[in-house]
């Protein structure tokens, strides 16, 4: 893995932490749900599911990486553009 895949990693990952942080914690304190790491005291399917965010923000950026090596930029452009047009769609 060289340099630019790390990096890639690490932004795509940072940014889904902070996403899956935020969700995390309006389901814990707006949701009333048990939180993510008290799948030790009893397993539930609340905890699983919010246990299995943080599993989706370690893995869904090495499947990006290793998905899109050469055309990341294209693909993120893309992504950026369809979102920008969704909210100005007269533009």
């Amino acid at each position: 893995m060289n340099t630019f895949s790390l990096a890639k990693f690490f932004s795509v990952g940072i940014v889904l932490y902070v996403f899956a942080f935020l969700i995390n914690n309006y389901l814990t304190f707006a949701g009333d749900w048990p939180g993510a790491f008290s799948i030790t005291n009893d397993l539930n399917i609340y905890s699983i599911s919010q246990f299995s965010l943080y599993l989706i923000v370690i893995l869904f950026p090495i499947y990006i990486v290793f998905l899109y090596k050469q055309s990341f930029f294209k693909f993120s452009s893309h992504v950026i553009n369809t979102f920008c047009f969704f909210i100005y769609p007269d533009t």
